[in-house]
């Protein structure tokens, strides 16, 4: 992030769907913390200065108020704003090389120690707000849920689905797949995305698919569709918002294309731009799983996603999860087969197996042992039969 959109977010001129930072690194995370310092601005109301705690104060908001028993009242305290941003990545070893692809960017506004008199102080003020400061409250501010109104449209399908509805807006207020959609979002989007529900099912299939996305148009005016497949909905809302994130993830892929000028024209973009590593990474994998024998998105998908979808059916659990499910498999066993073991229920095997849903043709999978692959298809038939109705769409 640079300081030029820091203090434009501050400013409110700009916000984080705008903007996105990309790098090199190996190892499991990397964490980038920013150091733009913004302003001196009046410290949030409860703090309290120089003094290492953080009581709540009588008066003030979130931009004002003055400490409750150090300094003068009659003093302006003054703090350095900080916008921090995190980069998270996760990194594999493939072909003798090491690629790191991002997996999600979190945001924090902070406010780091200064003194009395708009007088910044001296010993804090080394660009980053580390947990030694004193009084450093933190604030995760919410992302502007605007921008998922104004760029990403919807077909009255889509929008006259009061279930399928329910899920979007759990998503967008958790900001499920906000990563994935980002280069569709803000003031210079990469492409058109749109939410469509529709027939789907093709004839000639046994079976039919839960969704779509599709990349259609130009390379200057292009369009991704993600279609949910509308004789596929009555099924639980926590399959449905997976159908979402994958689909999502489809999206990000075809949207690195369209950056690239489309495919046939990738390996030049590789070329011309060496330190994008997730794109370098991406061209192996088109060259490496051709069609129609492979998929090279699921493959992709499958190697370095599982994690976050797994997560964000996690967090979204706590909403479009019945309390009746959760009571009932909370605790207890069940044999994945007949001739297996029992099996106690683990909830994170749960998240994980649902997020495999669509995935289970990829070499990834293929690799796992039968009894995981058992035990996984269990936990996912478990949500299909047995999740209340009142939880499921139609």
């Amino acid at each position: 992030m640079n300081d030029a959109f820091a203090a434009a977010y501050y400013s409110g001129q700009a916000n984080f769907g705008s903007f996105q930072g990309f790098g090199n690194t190996s190892g499991s995370t990397y964490n980038d913390d920013g150091d733009e310092v913004l302003v001196g601005e009046d410290c949030p109301g409860g703090t309290q200065i120089n003094n290492g705690s953080n009581n709540p104060s009588s008066g003030g908001g979130p931009y004002g108020g003055l400490p409750t028993d150090e300094g003068d009242p009659d003093e302006d305290w003054m703090c350095e704003v900080f916008i921090q941003e995190t980069d998270w990545w996760t990194c594999v070893s493939y072909g003798g090389s090491t690629y790191c692809h991002i997996t999600e960017t979190t945001y924090e506004i902070t406010y780091e120690n200064c003194g009395s008199n708009s007088a910044m102080s001296t010993s804090d003020d080394d660009g980053f707000c580390q947990p030694t400061d004193d009084n450093i409250p933190i604030i995760e501010p919410e992302l502007d849920a605007i921008i998922w109104l104004e760029s990403i449209c919807e077909t009255d399908a889509f929008k006259n689905n009061i279930c399928v509805q329910d899920v979007w807006t759990k998503m967008k207020e958790n900001n499920l797949a906000y990563n994935s959609l980002s280069a569709f979002l803000g003031d210079k989007p990469i492409a058109e995305l749109c939410l469509d529900i529709k027939d789907l099912n093709d004839a000639a299939k046994k079976t039919q698919v839960n969704g779509t996305a599709r990349l259609s148009g130009t390379s200057t005016k292009a369009l991704v569709t993600i279609s949910l497949n509308s004789t596929q909905l009555n099924r639980s809302k926590l399959d449905i918002a997976r159908t979402i994130i994958h689909e999502s993830i489809h999206a990000e892929l075809f949207a690195m294309i369209v950056e690239a000028g489309g495919q046939e024209n990738f390996n030049i973009y590789v070329t011309n731009n060496p330190g994008k590593s997730d794109f370098s990474l991406v061209w192996d994998y088109i060259q490496d799983y051709l069609p129609p024998n492979s998929n090279w998105q699921h493959e992709y998908m499958a190697d370095f996603y599982i994690g976050a979808i797994s997560n964000g059916i996690k967090e979204l659990s706590d909403d479009l999860l019945s309390d009746g499910f959760k009571n009932y498999f909370s605790g207890s066993s069940f044999y994945p087969t007949s001739s297996s073991e029992a099996v106690t229920w683990n909830w994170d095997d749960f998240y994980e197996a649902v997020a495999w849903t669509g995935l289970k043709a990829t070499s990834e999978w293929e690799e796992k042992d039968s009894e995981t692959q058992n035990k996984y298809n269990a936990y996912a038939k478990y949500l299909k039969d047995m999740e209340t109705t009142s939880y499921k769409c139609n």
